[in-house]
């Protein structure tokens, strides 16, 4: 595929412009982060953390 150069900087900013986040509720497992495919998920545990 050849772009051209207003294409390829149009591609180039697209990909590196400041996107609004939403943070939804995520999954308990498996722990760590992982990709889903849309975003990231990560799973957190502590018997005893007040605060991440």
């Amino acid at each position: 595929m050849d772009l051209s150069t207003t294409a390829r900087e149009k591609l180039v900013l697209a990909a590196f412009s400041p996107r609004r986040s939403r943070i939804t509720e995520g999954k308990p497992f498996p722990l760590g982060a992982t990709w889903d495919g849309l975003g990231v998920n990560f799973a957190l545990f502590s018997a005893h953390a007040s605060k991440v």
